[in-house]
């Protein structure tokens, strides 16, 4: 949870910094170095390869950094029990309360406060779970191998003339065809 919130923060203050300048300023007179906070890039993008998670988790981690941040304005408790592990509140209900009006995130830190917010039920893993993750994994092996022979694939498409090498037709559409097979199956 810590490192969510911490990811979030770090995208939301890059963002606020890029669409206020004049506040980049007045921070950076206070100990910030704004060519270090604001690089050129697609922000999301950039964090998301910089912590090794996806686009949409940085997104994700935005919406639960202000929601904690709005829980904190009204109990820093709660926010500190949310930070801790001590409440025990899943990330899905804290982006649903992304876009909760006062009442209902009061109703929400009363039940973190006195105990009571439901706990989460943590997911059973099936043995078709663990299946389906090994084959995710030999997929992401096979997938990452054929990446890297990517180059010399690229290298014969221009070595190889029109008349020159059509005896890797019938191997590259056997390539192709074991591909597009996977590729249905996921």
């Amino acid at each position: 949870m810590q490192l969510s919130y911490f990811r979030g923060k770090h995208y939301n203050l890059e963002k606020l910094i890029a669409d206020n300048p004049n506040l980049a300023n007045e921070q950076n007179s206070q100990c910030y170095q704004t060519d270090n906070i604001v690089p050129q890039g697609r922000t999301a993008t950039r964090l998301a390869t910089h912590y090794g998670v996806s686009q949409v988790t940085i997104m994700r981690d935005s919406q639960l950094a202000y929601t904690i941040d709005a829980i904190g304005e009204l109990s820093p408790e709660a926010k500190r029990k949310i930070l801790s592990g001590e409440a025990n509140i899943s990330r899905t209900r804290l982006q649903e309360l992304h876009s909760a009006t006062e009442d209902e995130l009061s109703e929400t830190i009363a039940m973190i406060l006195d105990g009571t917010h439901p706990a989460r039920i943590p997911r059973q893993e099936t043995p078709d779970d663990a299946a389906n993750y090994a084959d995710a994994a030999e997929i992401r092996n096979v997938v990452g191998s054929i990446s890297t022979k990517m180059a010399g694939v690229r290298r014969l498409v221009n070595r190889a003339g029109a008349n020159r090498e059509k005896s890797l037709k019938p191997a590259l559409r056997g390539l192709i065809d074991m591909l597009e097979a996977l590729y249905s199956r996921v």
